[in-house]
């Protein structure tokens, strides 16, 4: 009875003991919310050096930050790692720019991170190009789980600092996405199209932008249904 009691307060003891011992599991960072440069603004540079200013807010459970700015009329990515709240990068004048913040830990990487579209003010022009579109639906490369109906938003964000209406042709095809779309996806007026799609196929698509005066071409986006 004694060896048997003695038993059970070893085994209790140990599962206390291990309870105890256990390290607290650390969330996922929230997503980050940003500060500097406002949204489809025109940026003024710091100084010479074209440097522009990015702060954005504190992530809970964040130990580092993830900057990305992504030039829509080159394609070309800036990428910054910092413990900080803020940082400063060069860039060229006269282009526009997306950025965004991902928040990481040892558990993992923050989603649904805002993103924003600013200008860089090159020489004087009487009219600014819209910019180059950004994916909002589906993003670049991703992978998309059909819904029963198989309809798909595609949807993107554009700016015109002159604050033009604009209108937009939506390419979207199985091959480059650059082929002749359909008179449907000609002069849309919204930045969200609907369409039926099949499964396990690979998308291509871009947009072009027009404010009447002038037009911009996005980059090709893909996405993969399943």
């Amino acid at each position: 009875m004694k060896l048997l009691f003695k038993f059970s307060f070893l085994l209790l003891s140990g599962l206390i003991l291990g309870s105890c011992n256990k390290e607290p599991s650390i969330e996922i960072p929230d997503s980050v919310q940003l500060v500097l440069p406002l949204s489809n603004q025109s940026c003024e540079p710091l100084n010479s050096n074209n440097s522009i200013y990015f702060e954005w807010i504190q992530s809970p459970n964040a130990d580092v930050y993830q900057l990305t700015v992504l030039n829509l009329n080159t394609n070309a990515v800036e990428t910054i790692e910092t413990s900080d709240l803020n940082t400063e990068i060069s860039l060229e004048k006269g282009d526009y720019y997306e950025w965004y913040v991902e928040a990481k830990n040892e558990t993992g990487t923050s989603t649904d991170n805002e993103k924003r579209i600013f200008y860089i003010e090159g020489s004087p022009v009487t009219n600014h190009l819209p910019s180059p579109a950004a994916a909002v639906n589906p993003a670049n490369n991703a992978e998309v789980s059909l819904p029963a109906n198989n309809l798909v938003a595609i949807q993107w964000n554009v700016i015109d600092l002159d604050e033009d209406p604009l209108t937009y042709t939506l390419y979207i095809d199985t091959v480059d996405g650059l082929q002749e779309p359909s008179e449907n996806l000609k002069d849309l007026s919204t930045s969200s199209v609907e369409l039926e799609l099949v499964p396990q196929t690979t998308y291509y698509w871009s947009i072009e932008a027009s404010d009447s005066k002038s037009s911009s071409r996005s980059q090709v986006f893909s996405f993969k249904t399943l």
